[in-house]
């Protein structure tokens, strides 16, 4: 009466009278909360196989029973293959910075864990993954499983292990230069000088690193024409040269 739609069921029965009349009797069954919790499971579904992290859920002994489509890409498993199967067997896990009893205790105390581990894909090729995981509870409280949500970071790793190599490599280099280095934050402040830095100017490293740093080894006639050229070299963020 009011223009608002709803979702029903209509059933209907035709049916013979006593005296050979056929009527047809219809029943209708209001269905909208239903359609309802469909659309919304749905839409979760639609949700889950579209986001790029492999989320995976397992019942309370770790049997897989929902893998999505960024599961499938990330281990090479396709869903109807890893769901029933253990968890282990699907995706072999290796904990680098814990033990897996203490994960376990932990995550079963608090019903979370989160942290790096090391997994495989199915042609058994290691990557590094960032895990997050949750104890799922029943009713009344009890564990009834786990849902994992898991990002691969495997490059981001490679690239991390890249920038300390090179890192270490600079260092190696500065400490054993023939030339005075010394670094400096946009506003001047030293927080680095290597030994023949300190053998040119005379400085220690806890004198040279700091607010004045470099610029106490400078003459005073030279201190201002110093601090304008290291001012443009900076604003001009290339190469400079000065005497």
């Amino acid at each position: 009466k009011d223009s608002v739609p709803f979702w029903v069921r209509v059933n209907s029965v035709k049916l013979i009278t006593p005296d050979g009349a056929t009527v047809l009797v219809h029943s209708i069954e209001d269905i909208t909360e239903r359609k309802r919790a469909q659309e919304h499971i749905q839409y979760q579904a639609g949700l889950l196989e579209n986001v790029s992290d492999a989320i995976i859920s397992t019942d309370a002994q770790f049997i897989v029973r929902s893998w999505n489509r960024a599961a499938e890409e990330l281990y090479g498993w396709a869903a109807q293959e890893a769901i029933g199967k253990p968890l282990t067997e699907v995706v072999p896990t290796s904990y680098p910075y814990e033990e897996r009893g203490q994960v376990l205790a932990r995550f079963r105390a608090d019903g979370y864990w989160h942290g790096e581990v090391i997994q495989n894909h199915r042609n058994g090729t290691p990557r590094c993954i960032l895990s997050s995981v949750t104890l799922l509870k029943d009713g009344a409280g009890n564990p009834d499983g786990a849902v994992a949500v898991n990002r691969d970071i495997t490059e981001r790793k490679r690239a991390e292990e890249a920038l300390r190599a090179s890192e270490a490599h600079y260092h190696t280099l500065a400490q054993i230069s023939p030339v005075g280095i010394f670094q400096t934050d946009p506003q001047g402040r030293t927080y680095y000088v290597n030994p023949k830095w300190c053998e040119i100017s005379g400085l220690t490293v806890e004198e040279a690193v700091g607010e004045g740093g470099w610029l106490d080894a400078v003459h005073p006639d030279d201190r201002e024409r110093m601090r304008q050229h290291w001012q443009e070299a900076t604003n001009l963020q290339q190469p400079s040269l000065t005497e």
